[in-house]
């Protein structure tokens, strides 16, 4: 598999893409993203899903929506 950038989303982050083993013909993106104290996966196959764009675009909205989440159970323990 080859690295994808994703940007600069989380605090660290490591996309990869390849092909699907079983089939040897689909498509199909990792990514991992440590978002505070969540590390969240995503996995995409088929060609449909798996664009640099698309991936970087879920993981980005999966990245905001993690960080809203922490913020407001930090709010809520105060």
């Amino acid at each position: 598999m080859r690295e994808v950038s994703v940007g600069s989303i989380g605090e660290r982050r490591a996309a990869r893409r390849g092909t699907l083993k079983a089939a040897q013909k689909d498509a199909q993106v990792d990514v991992e993203i440590l978002v505070g104290t969540t590390v969240l996966s995503v996995n995409a196959v088929g060609a449909k899903y798996t664009s640099d764009d698309r991936a970087r675009g879920f993981a980005r909205m999966l990245v905001e929506r993690s960080q809203r989440a922490q913020a407001e159970a930090a709010r809520q323990r105060v």
